[in-house]
């Protein structure tokens, strides 16, 4: 997603023209779920990706329309019946793919553009979950253009615990559709400790596009030159831990000292936040709580059980580059409540 805002942004400085290709609904085995993206542009370059990367190229095709007419359309590729071979397509999925191609013309049409670019720089910054809706029908694009994004109490999700759903409402008194998100916020990694083996760590996130914050308070590591994906907080050594984090943050302490690794987690196992981990053995962590419960401090069960140390998945990580992947795959697990399990052993489909 962090590639098609920029491009979008990029396009908007450089008032060039681009389709959005964004699925809407699925159905069966597909490679991408609702919400997934593509940014096209008139040359036929493409970012982002929708499926296993052989609609993107059919996509163009019905993007030029898009380019030439202004009118949004919608498209849906349905491979259950083996159409995706007839067409040359090759996917091999079972399921159906509904996209909505619309345009992002920041010279005709400003007003809508930096409208849909506004929209797109909230999802990347908002520290909270929100829902979202975007016109994908209208009886007057005109007044209310398809892409159009609506926030507001307004647009709601059926109770049953989806991400995603279809509208009907009026909006500037224009009867439309819209295409209903949950929006959570990009994860957030806060890590306490500026040592060799959190560069690594600081990629694999930024890789997945996380905000990262390094803590330290050794100035001569803490720099921009040593950790240049990530945001830097200076703070003195007895304020380990005293940082704004918010409940959706996930949080690492591995600092290598033991007595500034005891501090942070007494502090952050009291804060209301999705993930703790604490680099090191698990004698390590025991002798910590241990520790900091003889000194007066008392954790409820909740508390406990969002601690994860030793950190990580058992993956055999030995490397600091593996022990980063077993790091951010927990996180990623922890944050979409899975357990981890190799996907072959799970019943029914993959990405649900």
């Amino acid at each position: 997603m962090l590639e098609i805002v920029s491009a979008l942004r990029a396009c908007w400085e450089e008032k060039r023209r681009a389709v959005l290709a964004t699925i809407v609904a699925v159905e069966g085995s597909v490679y991408q779920r609702e919400g997934a993206r593509c940014l096209i542009n008139e040359d036929g370059g493409i970012v982002g990706i929708v499926s296993g990367g052989c609609v993107e190229k059919d996509l163009f095709e019905h993007a030029r329309s898009v380019f030439d007419t202004g009118n949004s359309k919608l498209m849906e590729y349905d491979f259950r019946q083996g159409d995706d071979i007839l067409w040359g397509l090759g996917l091999g999925c079972n399921g159906a793919v509904t996209l909505l191609l619309h345009l992002f013309d920041p010279v005709q049409y400003p007003q809508a553009a930096k409208h849909l670019l506004d929209a797109f720089d909230r999802r990347m910054s908002s520290d909270v979950p929100y829902v979202v809706g975007t016109v994908i029908t209208s009886a007057s694009e005109l007044v209310v253009p398809v892409g159009y994004v609506v926030y507001g109490d307004e647009v709601t999700l059926a109770q049953d615990g989806s991400n995603t759903g279809f509208l009907h409402q009026q909006v500037k008194g224009v009867d439309v559709q819209l295409f209903v998100e949950r929006v959570v916020p990009r994860q957030r990694l806060v890590i306490f400790g500026a040592g060799a083996d959190v560069k690594p760590l600081t990629r694999a996130a930024k890789f997945l596009e996380w905000r990262v914050t390094v803590a330290d308070h050794r100035l001569d590591l803490l720099n921009k030159e040593n950790f240049p994906d990530a945001d830097v907080f200076v703070m003195k050594r007895e304020d380990y831990g005293n940082i704004p984090v918010a409940k959706s943050d996930a949080v690492v302490i591995m600092t290598h000292n033991y007595e500034l690794d005891k501090c942070a987690l007494g502090v952050l196992a009291q804060k209301d936040i999705a993930y703790l981990g604490q680099l090191g053995p698990r004698r390590r962590i025991e002798r910590m709580l241990h520790e900091l419960e003889a000194a007066g401090m008392q954790l409820e069960p909740y508390q406990l059980e969002k601690i994860h140390s030793p950190v990580g998945l058992d993956i055999g990580a030995e490397t600091p580059e593996e022990i980063a992947l077993c790091i951010v795959a927990e996180i990623c697990a922890r944050r979409n409540r899975r357990g981890g399990m190799p996907l072959r052993e799970k019943m029914g489909p993959v990405n649900v």
